[in-house]
Formats: structure tokens, C-alpha cells, sequence
């Protein structure tokens, strides 16, 4: 990717949000920090579930709730749920698995008012891949004679037709008489 590209990618978010607040002042509304100032600051933030299992591209709900220091539960606090791009992605109260499968953390932070200090918490969210629905084995151009060798690899297929991104595979022959495999 080029610099102007990275620059763009990484200007866009700080155009949008200008963007966002111009247009809020300009319609009467309060802009985001505004908003948040007039809330009372986040003490604690708690994840419903506290932790997450999914298959890859399965979604689930990710609810994230803040408190005040009462204890009593702040409506319309601003929240900031984050985690690792290929793997999750967050919205709508929602939390959706990519194709990558594995151990990750999801954070979630409260967006501070002037003055106060965010409060954040981390959700463990375990991916795992979904079933295989096919495997396509491709070999490389050419005939197979006595004496040649020809490389193979396994592609695996999930239900929804994507492809699995790192699949481990063991090769072995029905009958090593006609074929056999080596770890090449």
C-alpha cells in the first residue's frame, strides 16, 4: 500500500468525526462530547456475556453496559467496542467473527467526558472455524508417470462457500505400491 493510501486510510476517521460534529452543531444537536459531558462518569463497564465462543462469520450479542459510581446503570453512555480488524467486528450490539480463527481480546471503553478518565474492560472472544463442507485437491500441471513427482495442495470449503485461510492437512496413500507421499 502507498503512503498516500496509509495517510488516507488513517485521515478518513478524524474527517469523518469533524464531519459528524460540524453536522451535529449545524442541525441543533449537541455534538458527542457534549453529549457525554452531561452524563455522569463511567465507573465501571460490564460485558453481557462476560466472554465469547463463535464460529468463524457466526455474530452473536455483545451488550456492554457502563455505571456510574451508585451503581445505577448510565443510559446513552458512549461506548468504544475494539478488537483485532481481520478477526472481529463489532455493531449494532452485535459481535461477528471473521475468518480468522483463534484467542483474541475485544475491548470495550467508555468515551470520558473533559476532565474524566475512560474507564475499559477486555471480553475474551474464542474463533473457531466451522465445519468443513468440501475439500478440493489441486495438483500442479502435468501427468503423473512412474518416477515423477507432482506437489498437491488441499483447498476446504465452509458451508457458506468461503474458503478456510490455514488449513493443516495430513497426506498419506491408500496404496504406497502405486503412490506415495513424502513431506514435500
Amino acid at each position: 500500500m502507498t503512503n498516500v493510501a496509509r495517510r488516507i486510510r488513517l485521515v478518513t476517521p478524524v474527517v469523518l468525526m469533524v464531519a459528524m460534529l460540524a453536522g451535529a452543531t449545524a442541525s441543533g444537536q449537541e455534538p458527542p462530547q457534549a453529549a457525554a459531558a452531561q452524563l455522569p462518569p463511567v465507573a465501571k463497564l460490564v460485558a453481557e456475556p462476560a466472554a465469547l465462543t463463535l464460529q468463524t462469520n457466526q455474530s452473536a450479542p455483545l451488550r456492554v453496559i457502563a455505571y456510574d459510581a451508585a451503581g445505577k446503570v448510565i443510559e446513552g453512555a458512549a461506548v468504544r467496542v475494539t478488537g483485532p480488524r481481520r478477526a472481529v467486528s463489532w455493531s449494532d450490539d452485535r459481535l461477528t467473527a471473521r475468518g480468522t480463527a483463534g484467542r483474541f481480546e475485544v475491548t470495550a471503553t467508555s468515551v470520558a467526558a473533559p476532565g474524566s478518565t475512560p474507564v475499559s474492560i477486555t471480553i475474551p472472544v474464542t474463533v473457531t472455524y466451522a465445519a468443513l463442507q468440501r475439500i478440493q485437491v489441486v495438483a500442479e500441471p502435468g501427468r503423473l508417470y512412474a518416477g515423477v513427482t507432482l506437489n498437491h495442495r488441499a483447498r476446504g470449503f465452509h458451508a457458506d462457500s468461503s474458503e478456510r485461510a490455514a488449513m493443516s492437512v495430513t497426506w498419506r496413500s491408500s496404496d504406497p505400491a502405486v503412490a506415495s507421499v513424502d513431506r514435500f
